[in-house]
């Protein structure tokens, strides 16, 4: 967690490529393997979604989402003492 605010600090996040962010974060402990695989996976969906291509399971990937940024959150932020 320490790693992961001095790494969102200095890096300025908005131009880093999200492929490379999630592999990064993975490597780093920062996500499990379930969230690397789940996240994966729903930037496929996006790039499919973005490109033009018709995407058939687009809600549940808007759930799958919302599910694990939710968890990302609780993960990451400060704990109150």
């Amino acid at each position: 967690m320490r790693y992961l605010k001095k790494f969102l600090i200095t890096l300025p996040i908005e131009r880093f490529p999200t492929p490379s962010l999630i592999n990064h974060l993975y490597s780093q402990g920062e996500l499990s393997i379930e969230q690397f695989d789940n996240a994966k996976s729903l930037l496929n969906v996006r790039n499919h979604l973005v490109h033009g291509f018709q995407t058939a399971e687009l809600s549940e990937a808007v759930r799958q989402l919302q599910e694990l940024v939710n968890e990302l959150f609780k993960l990451w932020s400060p704990k109150k003492s």
